[in-house]
C-alpha cells in the first residue's frame, strides 16, 4: 500500500513548524505571531532544550579537541548530531526539495515500509531525543563547573541570597 504524495506532503513538517509552540504551552502567548490559526504542526522543542543542545554540541566538540584520546566521546557526539540532522530532514518529508529533487522520494523507494508511512513530521520526536542526549553534555559540563572546590562553597550561598531576595521582593506591602 502506498500513500498519495498529497497526503504525505500535508503531513510533512515545514520550517515554520519548528518555531511554533503548542497552543496553551508556557510562553506561547508571549510570541503570538508564531501561532498559526490554520493549524500546522507545533514542533517547537522549547528554548531550554534548544539552548542546551547547542551548548552540549559545543562542549562535546571542545572536549574532543582538548583530548586526543577522546575518540569514543567524539564518536558519540558526532552520532547524536548526525542523527538529529537526519531525523530533522526526515520530518520535512516531501516539503524538502533541492532544486526539484525530493530526497524523501528516494527514501520511500529504497527503505522498506517508508512508502506506506503517512506522517513524516513524527520523525521530529527522534530529533528531540537526540537533542536531549546532546543537552546532557552541557548539563554534565555545568555540573562539573559547579562542583569545583571554589564554586562549591559560593553557589549555595548565592542561591540562598537570591531566594531570600525573591521572598522579600514578593511580600505584600505593609500598611502604615
Amino acid at each position: 500500500y502506498s500513500r498519495s504524495d498529497e497526503t504525505i506532503e500535508s503531513l510533512s513538517a515545514n520550517t515554520a513548524d519548528f518555531l511554533r509552540p503548542p497552543v496553551g504551552s508556557l510562553g506561547s502567548d508571549v510570541v503570538p505571531w508564531t501561532l498559526d490559526p490554520q493549524g500546522g504542526h507545533a514542533l517547537y522543542p522549547g528554548t531550554v532544550l534548544a539552548v542546551l543542545a547547542i551548548a552540549g554540541t559545543v562542549v562535546a566538540a571542545r572536549r574532543a579537541a582538548a583530548e586526543e584520546t577522546a575518540t569514543d566521546r567524539n564518536r558519540r557526539a558526532t552520532f547524536l548530531l548526525v542523527g538529529l540532522m537526519v531525523a530533522h530532514l526526515l520530518s520535512l518529508g516531501l516539503n524538502l526539495s533541492l532544486g526539484g529533487w525530493q530526497p524523501y522520494q528516494v527514501v520511500r523507494r529504497i527503505v522498506p515500509g517508508f512508502e506506506s508511512l503517512r506522517s513524516p513530521f513524527r520523525a521530529d520526536v527522534l530529533t528531540q531525543l537526540f537533542a536531549v542526549a546532546l543537552a546532557s553534555y552541557a548539563l554534565d559540563a555545568a555540573w562539573r563547573w559547579l562542583r569545583t572546590p571554589e564554586r562549591a562553597e559560593r553557589v549555595p550561598r548565592a542561591a540562598a541570597l537570591a531566594l531570600a531576595a525573591r521572598i522579600v521582593d514578593s511580600s505584600p506591602p505593609q500598611e502604615d
